[in-house]
């Protein structure tokens, strides 16, 4: 034999296919349900919320009314429970105590849907003893 033939791997036979095992199979399968199941919901998810305009909340947080001199702090939570974008969300809130009339401004300059922001405004009224009215405008940046 000459040197070159004896450096020549020797030749192997084939293996035979043997096919998937169960336990393949099975992960294979449950692989499958997982990967549709969450195609599926994605799909529902965007068919149903999909154009769901802004929807703004104003709820004032009474239980973390804060007193700093003759001022009070008063957190307000706002909830776009909408689909949509609400950008630059404009929120008039009156606090009526009685015969008197409070109102705050403020701004929100980007509410993605389904997401809420806290903010902090200050009223010289007790907000305990007020009624709480709110008007709220935003501007659709998808349109």
């Amino acid at each position: 034999m000459t040197e070159h033939e004896q450096k020549k791997p020797p030749k192997t036979q084939p293996t035979e296919d043997r096919g998937r095992t169960i336990a393949e199979w099975t992960v294979t399968v449950i692989s499958i349900a997982v990967l549709l199941f969450f195609v599926g919901f994605i799909v529902y998810d965007y068919r149903i919320h999909a154009n769901d305009p802004p929807r703004l909340e104003v709820q004032p947080q009474l239980q973390a009314i804060q007193q700093k001199e003759n001022r009070y702090t008063l957190p307000v939570k706002v909830t776009n429970s909408g689909s949509l974008i609400a950008q630059d969300a404009w929120i008039g809130l009156t606090c009526q105590a009685g015969n008197r009339s409070e109102t705050v401004e403020f701004l929100i300059d980007f509410l993605p849907g389904d997401d809420s922001e806290e903010v902090e405004i200050a009223l010289s009224s007790n907000p305990r003893a007020c009624r709480f009215t709110y008007v709220a405008s935003y501007k659709n940046p998808e349109q």
